[in-house]
């Protein structure tokens, strides 16, 4: 037998394609479904601001990183209206959280920092009304006034310096601490292999 004979047939070859293309399909479904799930938490936080609202939104944001640059215009206009007005909420929120750092929460100190990234980062340029550019002024400006960055870097600061130098927290590894696949390397926060 030649080479030849063993040769996929066109109704094989057919087969395979579709089997790929629906692969393909249906992971595209489930990252809409996904992504459905972050517009539904923030529509709820818009309903329901609250300290439990504000950690579901940035554990949200913090878990899609830069999917979001997949949502369809609707979903990033109806997030954009959402933080428009509760995103002083969500900056206090981190501030107090950075302040009043507590050591057992350093897991989410770090989710917490790579999320309030990607907000500035990606949700900053959700349409809001015709300009595009309206809420990254709104985040920029409420970064300025409460300046959640600074309260968030100082604890991981302490985070670093200050108890991982003795002690191990409870509940969680320094592996748990390290930098997140779906994380770029500019979130300088996390453990990487090189601390």
């Amino acid at each position: 037998m030649s080479s030849k004979d063993f040769q996929p047939s066109q109704a094989d070859q057919a087969a395979s394609v579709s089997t790929e293309e629906s692969k393909a399909n249906h992971k595209e479904q489930e990252s809409y479904r996904n992504l459905q799930k972050l517009v539904l938490t923030f529509e709820q936080f818009d309903r329901e601001t609250n300290e439990d609202t504000c950690r579901n939104v940035l554990i949200n944001i913090f878990q899609f990183g830069k999917k979001v640059e997949n949502l369809n215009i609707e979903d990033k206009i109806k997030i954009a209206k959402v933080l428009e007005n509760k995103a002083s909420f969500l900056y206090n929120f981190l501030f107090k959280f950075g302040f009043n750092f507590d050591p057992t929460y350093s897991l989410l100190l770090l989710k917490y920092r790579s999320a309030l990234e990607f907000l500035i980062s990606y949700y900053g340029s959700f349409p809001l009304d015709e300009d595009e550019k309206a809420l990254k002024r709104i985040l920029i400006n409420l970064e300025n006034e409460i300046n959640p960055t600074d309260a968030l870097d100082e604890a991981i600061r302490f985070l670093k310096e200050s108890l991982f130098q003795t002690i191990e927290p409870e509940g969680f590894t320094f592996e748990n601490l390290h930098l997140p696949p779906h994380v770029s390397k500019k979130h300088s926060w996390w453990y990487t292999d090189e601390d």
